[in-house]
């Protein structure tokens, strides 16, 4: 592979570092992780093909949210009761508000992938994602994405504090090992 050098270590044998732009950083965090692509493209058509991936990915999420809101709403002012037949409920589920394809996806997965896509999505550089410690809560190859994440947050800061150098290529070298 070939690599620049502003996404890999000018050292012999070390790391590929991320890319200090957010969006070239998110491309190397999924092209790092198969199943962070492949989990993208379940919300996203085309899935990172698509060069405004992680813009639509973002939107996605703040789609999702506004829909979780309106069916809060929805709920507190359209009451129905517990004993509703099945053909009564349905009515009342289609004539509530609908999430766009996008956002619909992201409800219908389970909590872990979720919480992996909000990670992800939090690498957007303008749309705010909300994210909390809570969402941490991983198998190995979580934490070796995890791990990575925390790569990308701390390279803008790698040439000016040397911690933060050793830190990425700490990191980088660790999740290149689980990865294997």
């Amino acid at each position: 592979m070939t690599t620049t050098p502003t996404t890999a270590s000018t050292q012999a044998g070390a790391p590929e570092l991320p890319p200090t732009d957010p969006y070239q950083a998110a491309d190397w965090l999924v092209n790092r992780h198969e199943w962070a692509r492949q989990l993208v493209a379940r919300v996203i058509p085309g899935g990172t093909t698509d060069p405004d991936w992680l813009d639509h990915y973002a939107h996605a999420f703040a789609a999702y949210e506004d829909h979780a809101t309106a069916w809060k709403t929805y709920r507190a002012t359209h009451w129905i009761s517990d004993y509703a037949t099945d053909t009564e409920y349905d009515a009342w589920q289609a004539a509530g508000p609908q999430a766009p394809p996008a956002a619909a996806s992201l409800g219908a997965m389970s909590s872990g992938e979720a919480r992996m896509c909000r990670l992800i999505a939090t690498l957007h550089p303008a749309q705010r994602v909300a994210w909390s410690l809570a969402d941490v809560d991983f198998d190995a190859r979580g934490i070796a994405f995890f791990a990575d994440l925390a790569a990308v947050a701390m390279r803008p800061y790698t040439h000016c504090y040397p911690v933060a150098a050793r830190a990425v290529i700490a990191l980088a070298t660790t999740t290149e090992e689980m990865n294997r």
